[in-house]
């Protein structure tokens, strides 16, 4: 006995004739949506799918995986936060380095002194005496980074002794040289030189963790623009579910209403509808969600244009197999992950601390080697001094005339000068403070390698997981590529049986539901093939350098990835 009547095996075949059609390999959902089935008769039309609403609206933006990853890198607010940082960690040098700046300091005093009248050694009654002087002075001085220090400086004085009636107005100048040299203690080092030294240190820290939060970034924008597609592929399968869902309630009521089959089949029918619906209602959830998660990478904040856009992939995820040797894997991640750097540098760190504490407890020995001339000059004619009744200028016949330019001038020109050398010993008694610190940087410095070791197997065991799931993922690739393809003949096999009568439409539908449904199984295990690869370029720190974008060098302002066109 045949299942149905000539005319309903007619519309069933045309039914699942059109079906055919969600079937389509993802190309068709990036170009702008899955091709769906038409509405079924005597049921509500589906609402839009969230690309279809987006699209009414002018909300969707097309986007490929290095346009989502560029605008990511350009946007993150975790990117963001660590420029910052390491822009801090660049001053931080510099404030440094601003130690050894030259420095400028200028001086200025007056000075006078009276004193009541006097007697001599004979008792005689001496006038009262008052001293005025007007003292300035300008010094530079500057630090050098092999330890050293130097000053010159210049000084003016004016200065008019009154006594006994006696004016005696005269000006002077100095200038002087210094330097200072250590020879034993902070000749190779000093702590103002390990400031700067460990600045670095920092700073390449800073620079070691920015590259590795852009590489978090770019496999999170790969993740997740996978799973976007992904989320909107089982949408638009599980939307003609549905679909085929009413096809399949329909033509069994219209059996019930010829006797042919009975009604627990309309209610069964009834059944898988219902759950159809409630996985349609998820599955677009998880398009939102996974708009979310993708948006929170790409954008700067909560007020970003992203956020009011609908993403629609247009990159398909693609097979490229990726070969390497388990060995050459962990030598790549030993050599080149930021954890490996950074123990690196803590130890580095370590030992110029040790090298700093070894420095103090040497003797100091330092040289001073410093060079005075002076000059003087008396006031311009016109305003001579006051000297007592019967004398002569001859006292100051010998000094230019002028004021204080004068006797600046005359500072080269007049023979004295003094030179002096010396040297300074210090000798530590006993520094119990700089050996205990000597111990605990010995102690610091094998618990950092017992970490470094510990950091290293880490490192191994992670890198051998990814490199194992790698391989697994490729084998559940190829063994989802072989179920689509026997799902679609034995879909084409029930299509033929349909054909001549031997089997009824709800099994055709099923072998078609099949169909979708390995597709989708494929989608993922190719999905999370290529996730694998980043799991594991990401592991070896190799993510960046396969990828299609490089760090600009430069200040911390400059260093934001930039695409490589």
């Amino acid at each position: 006995m045949k299942v149905c009547s000539a005319s309903l095996r007619r519309m069933v075949a045309s039914s699942l004739i059109l079906a055919i059609t969600i079937i389509p390999m993802p190309l068709a959902m990036a170009q702008g949506g899955a091709k769906t089935i038409s509405d079924v008769e005597g049921f509500d039309p589906l609402p839009e799918s969230p690309m279809e609403k987006a699209r009414r609206e002018g909300t969707a933006i097309n986007l490929s995986l290095t346009e989502a990853t560029k605008i990511a890198l350009e946007n993150n607010i975790a990117i963001a936060i660590q420029n910052i940082q390491e822009e801090n960690t660049r001053l931080n040098v510099s404030s440094a380095r601003a130690a050894y700046d030259p420095t400028l300091s200028i001086s200025a005093l007056s000075f006078s002194r009276t004193v009541g009248y006097t007697t001599d050694f004979f008792g005689n009654l001496a006038d009262n005496t008052s001293d005025t002087q007007n003292l300035s002075g300008v010094t530079v001085r500057k630090r050098f980074l092999w330890g050293g220090n130097a000053s010159v400086g210049l000084t003016g004085l004016n200065r008019r002794d009154i006594s006994n009636s006696i004016a005696t107005p005269t000006y002077s100048s100095q200038i002087s040289l210094s330097y200072t040299q250590p020879l034993l203690r902070n000749l190779r080092i000093d702590s103002q030189r390990n400031q700067i030294r460990i600045a670095n240190l920092n700073l390449e820290t800073s620079e070691i963790n920015f590259k590795n939060q852009v590489t978090t970034v770019i496999a999170q924008v790969q993740q997740q623009y996978w799973a976007l597609v992904l989320a909107i592929r089982q949408y638009e399968i599980q939307r003609n579910s549905v679909n085929l869902s009413r096809m399949n309630l329909r033509d069994n009521r219209k059996r019930l209403e010829v006797g042919t089959v009975p009604q627990i089949n309309v209610l069964q029918a009834e059944a898988n509808l219902a759950r159809t619906e409630v996985s349609l209602f998820s599955s677009e959830n998880s398009i939102l969600q996974a708009q979310n998660n993708l948006r929170q990478t790409m954008s700067g904040d909560r007020t970003s244009e992203i956020w009011k856009k609908f993403i629609v992939p247009t990159d398909l995820p693609d097979f490229v197999e990726y070969k390497i040797d388990l060995e050459t894997a962990i030598a790549s991640a030993l050599q080149k992950r930021s954890e490996i750097e950074t123990a690196r540098l803590n130890l580095k760190q370590n030992e110029w601390s040790q090298q700093l504490n070894r420095e103090n407890k040497k003797w100091g020995l330092d040289i001073n080697v410093s060079y005075n001339r002076s000059g003087n000059a008396i006031p311009i004619d016109g305003n001579p001094p006051i000297l007592k009744p019967g004398t002569t200028d001859q006292y100051y016949s010998r000094y230019p005339q002028g004021g204080l330019p004068s006797a600046i001038k005359s500072i080269f020109s007049e023979p004295g000068y003094t030179f002096q050398v010396q040297f300074n010993i210090t000798a530590p008694i006993w520094q119990r403070s700089t050996d205990i610190q000597i111990a605990q940087n010995e102690i610091q410095r094998r618990n950092q390698l017992t970490q470094l070791k510990q950091t290293e197997q880490n490192i191994m065991v992670e890198v051998t997981n990814a490199v194992q799931t790698l391989q697994s993922n490729r084998l559940q690739l190829t063994t989802a590529a072989k179920a689509r393809e026997l799902s679609q003949q034995q879909y084409e096999n029930e299509q033929k049986r349909y054909d001549v009568g031997m089997t009824q439409n709800n099994v055709l539908l099923d072998a078609l539901n099949a169909v979708g449904s390995a597709e989708v199984s494929e989608l993922q295990a190719l999905i999370n093939y290529k996730q694998a690869i980043v799991t594991l370029q990401r592991a070896m720190n190799t993510l960046l350098e396969s990828s299609q974008f490089t760090l600009a060098r430069g200040t911390a302002t400059d260093n934001i990835p930039k695409f490589k066109y």
